[in-house]
């Protein structure tokens, strides 16, 4: 195809573009909505019907996947429109709405992966000195929607704004070019990314410093006896559950750090006049959905007992299905003497 793109009766457009690039990206962008939706769907339920207590760690991963959803479910549809009309074709309250779920996401994943993070440190560092409820696990998600909502509500009170950005198509907060706003910005950078980032490193730091320990300790004793080797392998079962979290951190710092570079750093502070590859861009804005799409992939590959639940979920659901999809209702024909006594 030869057609471009260059919609005059949308506001804010960004270039005339190939059909075909267009088509390439929307495909693209669909197959990992796609992946990250249902997998994190999988997850949620997965870890809901456990069987069993579930542990506050537990709680955590569902608020986790509950916010990949809403990326890959809501903001990621959104997203798609923008990119099929190659502008703001969705108006500014929607725009201004996408804009809101971009933060949403964004902190609300950072905060997420620190409180998962905390969590694991009290488990391994803390354990059996302070024992974690469900409640803490409450509280936590609690303080993680509390602090993700009102940084995002900052520019409809007026501290920022939400502006449609060309590159990103879809609205962003904008903070100007005035000093005031620059300090407004780099304070709110520091709250929505610094402070997550080092409090989920330095809690994992601690977590497998105390892992080391605890594992040469067991080494050294492992020839004491078989029941010395048995309290050895169930003892490093925590393990691969907090290299498990630990991916999702470097998963989440992968694919979010081109577009941080790019958003936060280099396009604001030289005053928006770079010229920046749209094709980069876009790849960094691509990124931040793969992130949602692996997140499933790393619990099934690091944890056995995750992977054997929802292989046990996929079979009930497939066996839903099929005994719905076999199941034909034929409305029996009455034959002409029943017929005959009838209109008797």
């Amino acid at each position: 195809m030869t057609e471009l793109l260059n919609n005059g009766t949308c506001p804010s457009n960004f270039t005339t573009m190939n059909m075909d690039t267009v088509s390439i990206r929307l495909v693209c962008l669909s197959i990992i909505g796609f992946l990250g939706i249902t997998g994190n769907i999988m997850v949620i339920l997965v870890t809901y019907t456990k069987i069993g207590r579930k542990s506050p760690t537990d709680y955590l991963i569902i608020n986790n996947a509950v916010i990949d959803a809403i990326q890959s479910g809501i903001r990621l549809p959104l997203l798609l429109v923008n990119v099929a009309a190659n502008c703001n074709a969705l108006g500014d309250f929607l725009c201004h709405f996408h804009g809101f779920l971009s933060g949403v996401c964004f902190i609300g994943s950072a905060y997420s992966l620190a409180a998962l993070a905390v969590f694991r440190y009290f488990s391994v560092c803390k354990s059996p000195a302070i024992v974690l409820h469900t409640r803490h696990a409450v509280y936590a998600i609690g303080i993680v929607w509390m602090i993700t909502l009102v940084i995002c509500l900052l520019p409809f009170l007026g501290l920022s704004v939400y502006e449609y950005s060309l590159m990103e198509r879809s609205c962003l907060p904008s903070w100007g070019s005035s000093v005031a706003n620059r300090i407004n910005a780099i304070i709110e950078l520091i709250v929505d990314f610094i402070v997550p980032l080092v409090i989920t490193l330095t809690s994992y730091l601690q977590v497998f410093l105390t892992l080391r320990r605890i594992d040469h300790n067991l080494v050294r004793h492992v020839s004491n006896g078989g029941l010395q080797r048995r309290n050895t392998t169930s003892s490093r079962k925590p393990i691969h559950l907090t290299i498990a979290l630990w991916l999702l951190v470097l998963n989440f710092l992968l694919c979010y750090i081109t577009w941080s570079i790019l958003t936060f750093i280099i396009i604001p502070f030289s005053n928006y006049q770079i010229s920046i590859s749209d094709d980069l861009y876009f790849f960094s804005v691509t990124m931040l959905y793969v992130n949602n799409a692996i997140n499933p992939a790393i619990y099934l590959v690091m944890l056995k007992s995750f992977r054997r639940r929802y292989i046990i979920l996929l079979k009930k659901i497939f066996c839903w299905w099929n005994k719905r999809s076999s199941v034909v209702r034929v409305k029996p024909l009455k034959s002409d003497n029943t017929r005959e006594e009838n209109s008797k």
